[in-house]
């Protein structure tokens, strides 16, 4: 902050100086505090950017906490998975074999998991290290981020998790750049740079196009409703009156 001060003692904006800091200050924080310096409502800007930054936090803090039980499951099982491969199936395998009759395939893959495990310990302690770099590489590729994404999109326990927290991202931002004043499009876009899944930032793209038409958000959202909880896209409707910002 002291690089700030000295920017602003310089005569420079507090948007521009904050600007300088792409990975403290996302685009919807300097969107609005551009917005409070052009329309001299700069404290009642913030007083938005405090609530919705608190309940982003909340709904963030919920992701977290539903996503550790998953995690800790899949790792358990992973654990468990190896230990078995390692210690418990090779005292099997001898008894199997020399019972001298033709294995089902099932059996055949675990024997041969077993072996690679005994011989080849360092592979299967690297695998998931391995996997994690590999998932760390593809999701900062185009292809990668939309894998992810369809899976997530079509996974039946993970899907409607993972639409609530996109619609709740969405509803939030856009209401808050309502209210400060901003317009329609310029918050769909704003709000488009916000949301992490590829699936609603080519939807909230497509709309905007739609929308410099004359298109209402609801209408051009509609077709996509599908990828939305019930009733979010009514919710969005409410974008179409700005709210009034606290005087400064």
């Amino acid at each position: 902050m002291l690089d700030v001060n000295i920017r602003l003692n310089k005569g420079e904006n507090f948007s521009s100086a904050l600007a300088k800091y792409p990975k403290v200050f996302d685009d919807f924080f300097l969107s609005m505090v551009k917005i409070g310096e052009e329309s001299g409502t700069l404290e009642g800007i913030f007083e938005l950017l405090s609530k919705h930054m608190d309940r982003d936090h909340e709904l963030k803090s919920k992701i977290m906490g539903a996503m550790i039980y998953p995690i800790i499951v899949l790792c358990t099982m992973g654990v468990i998975g190896v230990l078995i491969s390692m210690f418990v199936l090779p005292k099997f395998t001898s008894f199997l074999l020399g019972m001298g009759i033709e294995l089902p395939i099932y059996t055949k893959i675990l024997i041969w998991i077993s072996d690679f495990s005994q011989q080849y310990w360092y592979v299967v302690a690297a695998i998931p290290f391995a996997a994690a770099y590999t998932f760390f590489l593809a999701m900062k590729t185009k292809t990668g981020r939309l894998v992810r994404d369809t899976i997530l999109m079509k996974m039946p326990l993970l899907a409607p998790f993972v639409k609530k927290t996109n619609a709740a991202i969405i509803v939030r931002s856009l209401a808050s750049l309502n209210a400060s004043g901003i317009s329609l499009v310029r918050s769909l876009e704003i709000t488009s740079a916000t949301v992490g899944n590829i699936y609603y930032k080519r939807v909230l793209t497509q709309a905007i196009e739609k929308i410099k038409k004359g298109d209402k958000l609801s209408a051009t959202l509609r077709p996509s409703a599908a990828i939305f909880p019930f009733g979010a896209v009514d919710m969005m409707e409410v974008v179409k009156k700005p709210a009034k910002l606290p005087k400064s």
